[in-house]
C-alpha cells in the first residue's frame, strides 16, 4: 500500500513538471515581437498610439499574415497585424528609425524600423 502512494505521488509530480515545462516551451516559441513588412522594410507594430494629426496618406494594408514565429520576408505580410489591416505614412516617418502607422480596432498605433530582411527563398 506504501509503495502505490508513493508511485502515484511521483507519477502526479511528473506529470504536472511536463505540463509546466511543456506550457513554457510553448509560450517562449511564440514570445516573438509584431512585426509587419511594408517598403522591403521590417517594423516593429508597436502599441504605442499615435495623433490623428500625425497619420498621413494610407500606402497599403497586410495582404498576408503568416506564423507568429516567423519574420515577415514579402511586403505586407506581418505575423501578428490582421489581413486587411491598413497602412498609412506616418508624419515623422522619414526620421530615423523611420516608422510607419497602423489602424486596429479603431485607433493608431506606430511601427518602428527594425531593418531590412534580405532573407530571400
Amino acid at each position: 500500500m506504501k509503495y502505490k502512494k508513493w508511485f502515484l505521488l511521483i507519477i502526479v509530480i511528473l506529470f504536472i513538471s511536463t505540463a509546466v515545462l511543456g506550457y513554457k516551451v510553448y509560450t517562449d516559441k511564440h514570445n516573438i515581437v509584431r512585426l509587419v513588412k511594408a517598403h522591403d522594410l521590417v517594423f516593429v507594430a508597436t502599441y504605442e498610439t499615435v495623433p490623428k494629426e500625425d497619420v498621413k496618406a494610407e500606402f497599403g494594408e497586410v495582404e498576408k499574415t503568416i506564423k507568429r514565429s516567423q519574420v515577415p520576408n514579402g511586403n505586407y505580410e506581418s505575423n501578428s497585424l490582421d489581413k486587411g489591416t491598413k497602412l498609412y505614412k506616418h508624419e515623422k516617418g522619414n526620421d530615423f528609425p523611420r516608422s510607419i502607422v497602423f489602424k486596429e480596432e479603431g485607433k493608431y498605433y506606430l511601427a518602428s524600423e527594425a531593418g531590412s530582411n534580405d532573407n530571400k527563398k
